[in-house]
Parts: structure tokens; sequence; C-alpha cells
């Protein structure tokens, strides 16, 4: 009985320092993809430029997946994206509800 007692002690002393050991992004692959999306926009411009919009558009597309990807890996290095976009606009829609909120419950009063 002793033996299971000390050997469950143990296997949650691991799992309580494993849960504890966050994995840091990896800077290089964000380096990377950050260069990529560099590229990529640059041959957006050059695709516009010579007026082929299939290779525009299937370059933004790859640089959706490439910034989706780049969020994925490093939320904390590059909040703007597609979630930053999402939550400015989600602040700007409560903003705006809570004015109309604040006008309707005064009567017009703010």
């Amino acid at each position: 009985m002793r033996i299971w007692m000390l050997s469950l002690a143990v296997g949650l002393l691991l799992v309580a320092t494993s849960a504890e050991a966050v994995q840091k992004p990896n800077r290089g692959q964000c380096r990377t993809i950050a260069k990529q999306l560099n590229v990529h926009a640059a041959s957006v411009e050059r695709a516009r430029a010579q007026g082929n919009a299939l290779w525009a558009r299937n370059t933004l597309e790859h640089m959706a997946r490439l910034e989706a990807r780049r969020e994925k890996l490093c939320p904390d290095l590059y909040p703007q994206g597609s979630r930053a976009k999402a939550m400015a606009e989600m602040a700007e829609f409560l903003k705006t509800a809570g004015r109309a909120a604040l006008s309707v419950l005064t009567f017009g009063a703010f």
C-alpha cells in the first residue's frame, strides 16, 4: 500500500512539473514566417502591376494561411492580425451599444 501511495505521489509531482513547463514560441520560425509575408506582399504588388488577378488572389490566400500560422505559433510577438482586428471591432461594437443603451435608458439625456 505504501509503495502504491509513493508511486502516486511521484506521478502527481511529475504531472505538476510538466504542466508548469510552458513551451515558448520558436522565434526562428516566427522570423521566417514574417520574412515570407514580406516577400509575398512584394509579389502581390508585382502581380497587380502585371494585371494577373489569379496570382494576386492566390498569394493573398497563402498570406492569410501564413498569418494564421504565425498567430498560432507566436501570439505574443505578433498581436496584429485577424484576432486583433476582431477584438477591435468587438470593442467598437460594445462602445456603440453602450452609447445607445445609455441614450435609451436615460431618455436621451446623455
